[in-house]
């Protein structure tokens, strides 16, 4: 009798772990408040999420243990406004045409926005750059669409608490009409960009005794790299993760209203970033100019906590995955032609993306520097063709994580297995035709353009 009741016992407490483990079904997105996140220049390894020793960003972190974090995500594009522009499409952007300086998103590209305001969603957009305002195309499909407002160089100036304090208003405002409309806005976080800037109350840099200082103009450091010390660089990182800290600080205080105001439970929250930064790993400051991990992989983590169980997924995604990951839960099915694909499953647990996909990036800029490359990453190799010189870069991350040593000959079958991926990839790119002639330019943008070194 004893062995009875132990066996049924055993039977029921299996059953109940059965059911706590089964996942609940997301609601339809015509239920779902979305807020998107873009941080500029967040690199996935300066973010304490993806390395617990930074303790730089505990309010992003909070949102990663509640929510989904995916290991390898990737953007399409190593400078701004390429990679927002696919991440507003779900497309490469040799696809929206985005690729250049001078390049605007034009209205013959299906944006997020547009998406969301056709499904009667409320739309907002709150930002710190003019390489993506209105005047540039990105204003599309939003409702109110605002760069916060600054004086002089938009590099100089610290913008994240007026983000956040212009979001808060607008949420605080449509919750006060209850017209029973979802919403979606993207926050754009700007601090963490060159110029680093020192932000005493989350202090990482007092302690050097170096030449450098905060806020130097990025050409003046590319100027001084061949003098600049290990010290040196630990100063600039130091001073750009408090960057982060700062930033994350003012991110804090809209997951805390989401949390307070109870829109928390059906807000689905994006995090991600266009781009990373790079500390001379390869021999320069910033970014734009390669397709190294520095600058294309970045954060990507989207939080639901009343239905999403945490969870870390380790394949390959793409942050031209976002926006088809959220038409998929529209029951409503309509081909948009994205790059990107859902990530749906992955989300839920329900199924394990395929390790061998391809993530591709690409970067066609000429304005005083420049870069004509492409890249693909498929599974734990990434192989890089650079279009001037006809070069083929190689790179196993797994045992080369820092890219460090062009592998091409340690691996030739892998090189031979991927090289058509992306040669059919470049093949199929057509020309580089912006879409704004130079002579248009202003004089005040000709000036902020060489003065941040983009000229």
């Amino acid at each position: 009798m004893l062995d009875k009741i132990c066996l049924i016992l055993i039977a029921s407490l299996a059953i109940f772990a059965g059911s706590c483990q089964r996942q609940v079904q997301i609601p339809n997105l015509k239920d779902l408040n979305v807020l998107l996140i873009v941080v500029d220049t967040l690199g996935a390894k300066h973010l304490e999420a993806y390395n617990r020793e930074l303790k730089n960003a505990p309010n992003i972190t909070r949102l990663a243990d509640e929510g989904v974090l995916f290991e390898q995500a990737y953007s399409a594009a190593p400078w701004t406004k390429p990679a927002i522009s696919s991440i507003f499409t779900g497309k490469l952007p040799s696809q929206h045409n985005v690729r250049g300086i001078d390049d605007n998103l034009l209205d013959d590209q299906l944006t997020i926005a547009e998406i969301f305001k056709e499904r009667g969603y409320k739309t907002a957009g709150r930002v710190s750059h003019t390489f993506i305002s209105a005047k540039k195309g990105f204003s599309q499909g939003f409702d109110s669409y605002n760069v916060v407002p600054f004086k002089g160089n938009v590099h100089d100036v610290i913008t994240s608490q007026e983000v956040t304090a212009e979001g808060l208003d607008w949420l605080k405002e449509q919750q006060a009409k209850k017209d029973g409309k979802n919403f979606f806005m993207f926050l754009h976080y700007f601090d963490p960009h060159y110029t680093y800037q020192h932000h005493q109350e989350f202090d990482r840099s007092s302690h050097y005794k170096g030449p450098l200082t905060s806020g130097m103009y990025i050409r003046k450091l590319r100027e001084l790299i061949p003098t600049l010390t290990p010290a040196d660089i630990e100063y600039l990182v130091n001073l750009y993760h408090e960057e982060i800290a700062y930033t994350d600080f003012y991110i804090g205080k809209v997951l805390d209203y989401l949390k307070e105001s109870g829109l928390a439970d059906n807000t689905v929250v994006i995090l991600t970033a266009d781009h990373g930064e790079e500390f001379l790993e390869h021999g320069d400051i910033g970014h734009t100019v390669t397709l190294y991990d520095e600058l294309v992989r970045v954060p990507l983590i989207i939080s639901l906590p009343k239905y999403l169980r945490p969870h870390v997924v380790k394949e390959n995604v793409s942050t031209m995955d976002i926006l088809p990951t959220l038409m998929s839960l529209d029951p409503v099915k309509l081909e948009y032609g994205f790059s990107g694909i859902s990530l749906l499953d992955a989300l839920t647990g329900k199924q394990a993306l395929s390790p061998i996909r391809d993530i591709k990036f690409e970067v066609d800029y000429q304005a005083g520097i420049q870069a004509f490359k492409a890249g693909v990453k498929q599974d734990e190799f990434k192989l890089i063709h650079d279009k001037e010189t006809k070069a083929w870069e190689l790179h196993n991350l797994a045992v080369d994580p820092a890219e460090l040593n062009n592998q091409k000959e340690v691996y030739p079958g892998d090189f031979e297995r991927i090289k058509p991926s992306l040669q059919n990839f470049m093949d199929s790119q057509g020309a580089t035709n912006g879409t704004r002639t130079e002579e248009q330019r202003t004089p005040e943008e000709i000036k902020q353009l060489k003065t941040l070194g983009y000229m």
